[in-house]
């Protein structure tokens, strides 16, 4: 996913990964997110919009520091 996210930054498309997983810094995304959140809920619990835009108004935020955890 990392050399697909910096192709498309190169491309002018801004790109941001979330994941569980601190390897995801192994890829060198442009930007990325950790979250504390369990494998397969790494924007928020299914049906809970509350966490979900928590998770992604803070993964969005201008100047979010990357590799920075959301949750």
């Amino acid at each position: 996913m990392g050399l697909i996210a910096r192709a498309l930054e190169m491309d002018g498309l801004a790109t941001t990964l979330t994941s569980w997983n601190p390897a995801i810094r192994l890829a060198a995304p442009p930007r990325a997110t950790l979250s504390s959140l369990n494998r397969g809920a790494t924007v928020g619990e299914p049906g809970n919009t509350a966490q979900q835009r928590r998770v992604l108004e803070v993964t969005l935020a201008p100047g979010y520091p990357a590799g920075h955890r959301a949750a």
